[in-house]
């Protein structure tokens, strides 16, 4: 016989509030593990983006993610983004190819894995100097709501 640690009613309300919901589980009405296929991802359009399709791996309409959420970017040869900045935090890893990122005060190249954080009002473009497709991960905080 299984003992729980756990007081009878908690056990009881736990194994009740248990469902599975098509390809998601749920605990306490949070939805847990959440699985993205890249062969099912929509893409997004991003502004001041140019030679660059977007897609969103997890948060805003991809899944519950509350705090940030995940792209993936692909850049064609040329292709990048205007310089801007915004008031968010934002980190870039290297998935596959060379991506120049260009900040107010510096400039670097990302490879295989490499990764840069970027400050809040950073001023950053992104450029594919290279004849070959380039990606990465993109992982961000959510705008703040009006």
């Amino acid at each position: 016989m299984l003992v729980s640690p756990l007081p009878d009613h908690w056990v009881i309300e736990m194994s009740l509030r248990w469902r599975y919901n098509s390809h998601r589980k749920t605990i306490f009405g949070e939805n847990l593990m959440k699985v993205n296929r890249l062969a099912d991802l929509q893409e997004y359009e991003a502004p001041g983006h140019f030679d660059m399709k977007g897609f969103r791996l997890q948060g805003f309409d991809a899944s519950d993610s509350k705090n940030f959420w995940t792209g993936l970017s692909y850049f064609l040869p040329g292709g990048g983004t205007t310089h801007a900045a915004t008031p968010l935090e934002k980190v870039y890893v290297g998935i596959e190819g060379n991506l120049t990122i260009v900040t107010d005060d510096d400039e670097t190249t990302l490879g295989h894995l490499d990764s840069v954080y970027l400050a809040p009002n950073e001023g950053r473009s992104i450029i594919n100097r290279t004849n070959k497709i380039a990606s990465i991960l993109v992982i961000m905080p959510y705008p703040p709501k009006d």
